[in-house]
């Protein structure tokens, strides 16, 4: 009993001496910069690696980057700009790279905006970046979204409520046509350079299973990825069978 009593006489002693010196100030906001900092340096390793992608996807091209910060506040977007020479075959215009903070694996290209002055734009979320498992992967999800913005895969801003059910319809059919052209697209890239074409599929197959369940496969979530899967297969067996065959 006497040896329980002293230590919680001493675990007393230790909080009064705690409580008379408490952390400083200082101290507390460099713990609630760090999750800032360990962003920039997850951001800033990632734009690297993009960087270093583009390079082999595209050896030809003159491509300068650099990274900037779109604010003065600890949490502004810090982007990757790509400067390209006018008959590079990324894009004419400059291109700008985001890691957004988003967990959802998710990658999307935005047109260039004249009248802010906005380039062409590609947002490739922290959970798709996370999902990655090789430069190859990486490579597919850049030459995505570079043909989407080639080809001017965007739709007028319209407010959902103006348009009827058969032209919402008509619309995801369009959008629909349009990721299995960039998919297409992608892929010729891919088997152009130093790049496996196969983590196109294992890529989108990690990412339908990353879609929280109840969700089943041929829910609006998960089918125009399996859609897309089952083309890409089908270009890839058949290309292997013509090789064989040969």
């Amino acid at each position: 009993m006497k040896r329980i009593s002293s230590i919680a006489l001493f675990i007393r002693l230790l909080f009064a001496i705690a409580m008379l010196f408490p952390i400083s100030s200082s101290a507390s906001e460099t713990a609630r910069r760090q999750p800032a900092k360990h962003k920039k340096h997850f951001v800033h390793n990632s734009y690297r690696h993009i960087f270093g992608v583009l390079q082999k996807l595209y050896p030809n091209s003159s491509l300068v980057f650099s990274c900037r910060q779109k604010g003065s506040s600890p949490t502004a977007e810090i982007v990757l700009n790509i400067m390209t020479s006018s008959n590079s075959p990324i894009c004419k215009e400059p291109l700008e790279i985001l890691v957004s903070d988003s967990l959802t694996a998710n990658a999307m290209a935005f047109r260039a905006n004249a009248l802010e002055r906005e380039p062409a734009r590609i947002v490739i979320s922290k959970g798709l970046m996370s999902l990655l498992h090789s430069e190859s992967e990486l490579a597919f999800v850049l030459a995505h979204e570079i043909a989407h913005i080639r080809r001017e895969h965007f739709s007028p801003d319209l407010p959902l409520a103006m348009l009827t059910p058969k032209q919402l319809e008509r619309i995801n059919k369009t959008h629909d046509d349009w990721e299995h052209i960039a998919d297409k697209e992608a892929l010729r890239l891919l088997e152009s350079r130093v790049f496996d074409p196969f983590s196109s599929t294992r890529l989108l197959r990690r990412i339908v299973n990353t879609i929280a369940l109840p969700h089943k496969d041929n829910t609006p979530y998960r089918a125009p990825i399996n859609r897309r899967i089952a083309e890409l297969e089908r270009h890839l067996y058949g290309q292997l069978l013509r090789q064989n065959a040969r």
